[in-house]
């Protein structure tokens, strides 16, 4: 593996190097990821698992991104072994009833929002008619279920949710603590990071020679040292282990990785067979319609979605930002309530690739356009010195209150889109949003 070496000696028992072991850590220039192997090389090719963290789940409680859908799929076809320790399953259900309390409260705030409106059009002698009243969503979020059924869908898949290792009791995670032992902190945090890593350690002291391990966790405090790798101390508890373990930030790193790229690339599609596919879905229709090709399906799909999106709240670096997921577009910081203004996408920057998934009758497309975009927001007028017009930061209206100015902000982006296209349901079954990227980034797995 291309990148720079270190390699450290492993103590044995008696306080010496331990025989036919060291620890080499390997940091590829490709993706950053850091390797720690204890095994000489065997050649021989084994099999690939892959751990999963909470920080991989927060973002996603559903498992819906393209990355996770790629990652499920080569477990069902048994190209690897995911394990989901269950400690991560169980705050994922938490985290989940979280977002449905607050997208509940959400709802509620514009169904309330919508009937004032409509109050006050009619106060006005305007005609609101057209602003129809909704109910309130009065449902609970049920975390239980949302676990349970996530553990059932995760395990006919193939992955193995992971209970705490047997050998791992109180006595064990209370001497960890005291000794302030990775991953706990010195505070005393890291109890739950401490079952994921007692699962990872299970699993690295079962494995065999040319097997590789993944944990993917954006943990790097609890977990790694300050160069990004697995903390030495980390290290000394895997030494006699023969396969290799390796960190991973996230599921971008971990499928262009040298040995799982070649898989993801193996569930592609090409056009040839997703216009297959759409002849299958639009067989039932009027013969003497003409079905869109596939250019035409995935074109509409990703400018209807790019529309949809004016309106919507972005969030940025800044901590009080909330919505779609802008933070790789260097927006300033100052800026705070953003939200998108309007979108021109280039429709000749459009590409896509079409994948496979772990349902026979589901394709997956994933598209990408470059826009021009433009967001309102507000800054403190205490801050706008700090801007220069280079930021394409512009006042829209000064004294909006006696600290806020209203400003617009522009920028260009790579946006990307997962499209859904099921056999009998139509054309496109979902076109959702998936990240905005710099116009340099090359997102898109090849």
């Amino acid at each position: 593996m291309p990148g720079s070496t270190n390699r450290l000696a492993v103590a044995n028992a008696n306080g010496g190097p331990a025989a036919g072991f060291a620890c080499s850590v390997h940091r590829a220039r490709t993706t950053g990821i850091w390797m720690i192997s204890f095994e000489p090389g065997s050649g021989r090719r084994g099999l690939i698992t892959v751990i999963v963290d909470t920080t991989a789940t927060f973002a996603d409680v559903m498992m819906k991104s393209t990355a996770w859908i790629q990652l499920l799929t080569l477990c069902h076809d048994s190209k690897i072994q995911v394990v989901l320790p269950d400690v991560v399953l169980r705050e994922t259900a938490r985290h989940w009833e979280t977002e449905a309390r607050r997208a509940i409260e959400t709802a509620n705030g514009k169904i309330a929002g919508i009937k004032k409106s409509r109050e006050k059009l009619t106060e006005m002698g305007i005609d609101g008619s057209s602003l129809v009243d909704s109910t309130r969503v009065t449902a609970t979020p049920d975390k239980s279920a949302f676990e349970e059924e996530t553990r059932e869908k995760l395990v006919s898949l193939g992955v193995q949710v992971a209970p705490v290792p047997d050998h791992v009791d109180i006595e064990t995670v209370l001497q960890r603590d005291l000794a302030r032992l990775k991953p706990f902190t010195d505070s005393g945090k890291g109890f739950r990071d401490v079952l994921v890593w007692e699962t990872t350690k299970q699993v690295a002291m079962e494995s065999k020679a040319g097997d590789e391990i993944f944990l993917v966790t954006n943990n790097s405090t609890d977990y790694c040292d300050e160069t990004g790798a697995l903390a030495p101390e980390l290290c000394t508890e895997i030494e006699n282990i023969a396969g290799q373990v390796a960190r991973v930030a996230d599921f971008e790193q971990l499928l262009k990785h040298a040995r799982l790229a070649p898989m993801v690339a193996g569930l592609a599609k090409t056009p040839e067979q997703l216009a297959t596919f759409l002849a299958l879905a639009t067989r039932v229709r009027d013969a003497e319609t003409r079905p869109p090709t596939a250019d035409e399906v995935v074109k509409d799909a990703v400018i209807q979605a790019v529309e949809q999106l004016a309106g919507e709240d972005v969030q940025t670096v800044n901590a009080a930002t909330s919505g779609l997921d802008f933070t790789e577009l260097g927006i300033p910081s100052e800026l705070e309530g953003l939200s998108i203004g309007a979108i021109d996408a280039d429709e000749s920057t459009l590409i896509w690739q079409t994948y496979e998934t772990y349902q026979d009758t589901t394709f997956l497309i994933q598209a990408q356009i470059d826009a021009e975009i433009t967001l309102d927001g507000f800054a403190y007028k205490s801050d706008l010195g700090l801007l220069d017009e280079k930021e394409g930061v512009h006042v829209l209206e000064w004294d909006w209150n006696s600290h806020m100015a209203y400003v617009g902000a522009t920028t260009s982006a790579r946006l990307s889109f997962q499209i859904r296209l099921e056999q009998g349901m139509d054309f496109v079954e979902e076109c959702e949003f998936e990240g905005a990227h710099t116009l340099f980034d090359e997102h898109l797995h090849s």
